[in-house]
């Protein structure tokens, strides 16, 4: 029996990076909203007792990304034009890498991103945490690709 990753071996979560524009941005602490639904429409079917259910509009979530603060201000440069109504719609992808920090393990691609909102570090003296600030990202398509 071989020892190596197996095609159903689960990836661990914490190795992953965001590239927006075709250019990686980072590898930040967090990723959340990888997510899209079909909402169900219900129909009485003219009042014969069932209830169909069908397909109505496809709804993605936003893309939370949380990184420890640094001096980087790409991704706070990105939301200031938005918030000064210059909204720059951007087409990205977050890809779940391999233990090397390279290898490609999964990737989803989302389409017409634009920063729609940004939460700055909170402070506390009593602790030693690191400094987070997070970047939500709206979105119009989400497609797992590998």
């Amino acid at each position: 029996m071989s020892v190596g990753r197996r095609i159903n071996d689960p990836f661990s979560a914490f190795l992953f990076r965001v590239e927006i524009r075709g250019i990686v941005e980072g590898f930040f602490r967090e990723c959340s909203g990888l997510e899209s639904t079909i909402q169900v429409v219900e129909d009485p079917q003219l009042g014969r007792g069932t209830m169909s259910k069908l397909p109505g509009r496809i709804v993605y979530a936003n893309i939370t990304l949380r990184q420890g603060l640094t001096q980087s201000m790409n991704l706070y440069q990105w939301h200031l034009s938005a918030l000064q109504g210059n909204i720059q719609r951007v087409n990205g992808s977050v890809i779940q890498v391999g233990p090397d920090g390279v290898a490609q393990l999964a990737r989803w691609n989302f389409a017409n991103g634009w920063p729609s909102k940004y939460t700055g570090p909170s402070f506390n003296s009593g602790n030693n945490d690191l400094s987070i600030e997070s970047f939500e990202i709206a979105h119009e398509g989400l497609e797992r690709v590998k």
